[in-house]
């Protein structure tokens, strides 16, 4: 088992190693430079973490980090699952912002502790009204309290979370965050039949994405419809199989696609944060 305080104090002595710019994709040189450093522990976005595990299954990447710590996007079960068979370590996963860190899993993998004692996170709905555990709310509001020069008191981050109202067997006192759906500007917004809207949230896609054999996947909803980017195919796929799955899956669901298509890519475009948002939508917000 990995001691947590070890693991964070190894973490502060880190080095950064960037993917090239607006690449998913991990260069020759970073795997490289990892091979040669041998890191104790990894922190990574999500979507490197997954590609990360894949070099090492290839044997191109040789490293034997005693954890992983992942965060910034969505930490998928699939996602999990690779790193847990490429290194055979501890998977952590942490929920962070720019405003800090929020929250970070203990050993027991139960989900996410609020650091309490480091940031007040309340769970609340559009009017602000707390929502009880086992509930999502529709965002957070966050207020550290280690920010003296510029304090942020209840800050709006519009993420879609649920707490436990279960204790953690670790014993550890603090609340316990259960799932995330992510962010509500993630949420699609779809005509719904009959008229009216529905709501698909990204782990909707999770389930019909998730255990296809690519490097990494990604739903962009355009003007004219919503186009799914594989990256890297492993194996065959029938793209029109696909395309009918996930409209299949969509009518299920009320929702009214006018087009459904899947495009074969090398790597899953990065924002210029570096991250790879699985869900997103280039429509105009006033939809919602």
């Amino acid at each position: 088992m990995v001691d947590i305080t070890f693991m964070l104090n190894v973490v502060m002595k880190q080095r950064q190693f960037k993917s090239q710019e607006h690449s998913a994709e991990p260069s020759e040189s970073m795997v490289r430079r990892l091979n040669d450093w041998q890191p104790d522990v990894l922190v990574v976005y999500a979507s490197m973490g997954r590609l990360l595990a894949d070099e090492q299954l290839a044997g191109r990447l040789q490293i034997a980090p005693q954890a992983v710590m992942v965060g910034s996007e969505v930490l998928t079960t699939e996602t999990r699952r690779r790193i847990e068979q490429a290194w055979g370590s501890s998977v952590f996963n942490n929920y962070a912002a720019t405003e800090g860190m929020m929250a970070v899993e203990c050993e027991q993998h139960r989900g996410m502790h609020v650091m309490e004692d480091l940031v007040l996170v309340e769970n609340v709905d559009q009017d602000n009204q707390p929502v009880p555990p086992g509930v999502f709310g529709d965002k957070l509001l966050v207020t550290p309290l280690y920010k003296h020069t510029q304090p942020l008191i209840r800050y709006v981050i519009e993420d879609r979370v649920r707490f436990s109202g279960e204790p953690c067997p670790c014993g550890r006192p603090f609340k316990l965050i259960d799932a995330i759906e992510g962010r509500v500007q993630a949420v699609l917004s779809f005509p719904k039949a009959g008229g009216g809207e529905v709501s698909i949230h990204p782990l909707f896609f999770h389930s019909l994405l998730d255990l296809f054999p690519v490097s990494g996947w990604q739903v962009v909803q355009e003007t004219n419809g919503l186009h799914i980017l594989l990256a890297q195919v492993h194996a065959p796929l029938d793209d029109s199989q696909i395309e009918s799955q996930v409209q299949n899956a969509l009518m299920a669901q009320d929702a009214v696609v006018s087009l459904i298509q899947v495009h074969r890519v090398d790597t899953i475009p990065q924002t210029i944060a570096g991250k790879a948002p699985l869900v997103k939508s280039n429509l105009a917000r006033e939809l919602h």
